[in-house]
């Protein structure tokens, strides 16, 4: 993941179709800090020296902090690198805060190993609950965009809600809601249903500005809908212990408050408005939708089936994908490759008939020589 973020966050702007001389730099030194802990050092040796690091140790240290401080700031700007830079200086200048905030202070090798070599720095909790269960996530959802089963459940929304008041605005929030319940990313749902529902929003009589909010107040609300809600909900099982199934049963209903909530929000602000919604005629039928598409549910219904019968949320997220790429293949295709399967099959068989015919015949050549 070090070597796809330097090369897929550029720098500057002007790097962005060339891979400049100091991203190979990080990469060179970047990826020796990380396979250290992996393939280098072995556990046993690293937990029997605990509180003694070695130079070498504390060199790929910082080295991790520095690249991880790095890409942290491409992918997403300045705030949260200085944030947690800020909070490395106040580890080492803590003797000299004031009031609540002083401690006695941690010298860089106590900073620099707690950081690297423990699993409360870099290599904690969350990074592990990302690259086991959120990348799962993470991958249906864009299975779901690229198959187009995003697109539908955005459809069924816009049929379902467009005629009403600020119909549009509620499309919105009822599209975000059937994606958030499946990727978990407020950034992914205002990137997929945004696209659609704000310029719907502005042609409806909607300020840019209220647009673009309802889009990210419905988005955000995928952090909290289950069965996905996003890594948080991964992390405070890893934390507490507690069952990623019992954490999603008690998110459910706040989950649906929230969009409620935002929903009657809309409503009012079109009432006072006096916004109406679009026309039935240019709407799509959400009974015709779910006759042609009903099938597009089996994932989301696979995917709440296996996770209340006590199989793990990878495998689960694992299912899903399948499902996802099944159901959103086209009949035609289907019958195309049932129709061609025989003939495939048949294929090695016949050229081993040939092969074995062309044997005897040989054979029984030689024999009449």
């Amino acid at each position: 993941m070090l070597i796809l973020a330097l090369l897929y966050f550029p720098a500057r702007a002007a790097d962005a179709d060339r891979v400049p001389w100091y991203d190979w730099l990080l990469i060179a030194v970047g990826v020796p800090s990380t396979l250290y802990l992996a393939y280098i050092v072995r556990f046993g040796t690293l937990a029997q020296r605990s509180g003694s690091p070695l130079p070498r140790d504390l060199v790929f240290g910082a080295i991790a902090i520095l690249v991880v401080l790095e890409i942290t700031r491409r992918a997403t700007g300045r705030a949260l690198p200085i944030i947690g830079l800020a909070f490395l200086l106040y580890a080492y200048y803590g003797r000299r805060m004031p009031g609540p905030l002083i401690h006695r202070g941690y010298d860089l090798d106590r900073i620099i190993a707690h950081s690297y070599l423990t699993t409360e720095g870099i290599f904690g909790i969350p990074l592990g609950v990302s690259a086991t269960f959120v990348v799962v996530f993470i991958i249906l959802g864009a299975f779901l965009e690229v198959t187009g089963v995003g697109d539908w459940f955005i459809d069924l929304a816009y049929g379902a809600t467009g005629w009403t008041t600020g119909g549009p605005a509620k499309t919105s929030v009822l599209a975000s809601g059937f994606m958030a319940s499946l990727n978990g990313s407020a950034v992914a749902n205002a990137a997929t249903t945004g696209a659609f529902t704000i310029p719907l929003m502005k042609r409806s009589g909607f300020e840019g500005r209220y647009a673009a909010a309802v889009e990210s107040a419905a988005s955000s609300g995928g952090q909290i809908m289950p069965p996905v809600m996003g890594a948080g909900a991964f992390i405070m099982s890893a934390w507490t212990g507690i069952s990623y199934v019992t954490i999603i049963a008690a998110a459910a209903i706040p989950a649906l408050l929230y969009f409620l909530g935002v929903g009657a929000a809309v409503h009012f602000r079109a009432k006072h408005e006096g916004l109406e919604g679009v026309d039935r005629n240019e709407l799509p039928d959400p009974w015709g939708l779910l006759r042609t598409g009903g099938h597009f549910t089996i994932p989301l219904i696979a995917l709440v089936w296996m996770l209340v019968a006590g199989y793990s949320a990878m495998l689960a997220a694992f299912v899903a994908i399948l499902l996802t790429v099944i159901v959103a293949t086209p009949l035609s295709a289907v019958r195309e490759f049932a129709s061609a399967l025989p003939g495939a099959i048949s294929i090695p068989s016949r050229g081993s008939l040939a092969r074995r015919g062309s044997r005897r015949s040989t054979r029984s050549t030689v024999a009449c020589e």
